[in-house]
């Protein structure tokens, strides 16, 4: 059987003050970015990957 990985949203600044942001697309900041990249080797070595429309 394969693997599901299930990624959510990165750290952004609205993340850490509480707010929610629906489907406002608030900017990460440098930790967000910092462990996106940080996924990079894990779903390329996957099969196939989905990603969501937003930035």
């Amino acid at each position: 059987m394969g693997e599901l990985i299930v990624i959510r949203h990165g750290q952004t600044e609205w993340s850490l003050s509480g707010r929610h942001a629906g489907r406002t697309d608030v900017p990460l900041t440098d930790a967000g970015e910092a462990a996106a990249r940080a996924l990079v080797p894990r779903l390329a070595a996957a099969d196939r990957s989905r990603c969501s429309a937003a930035r």
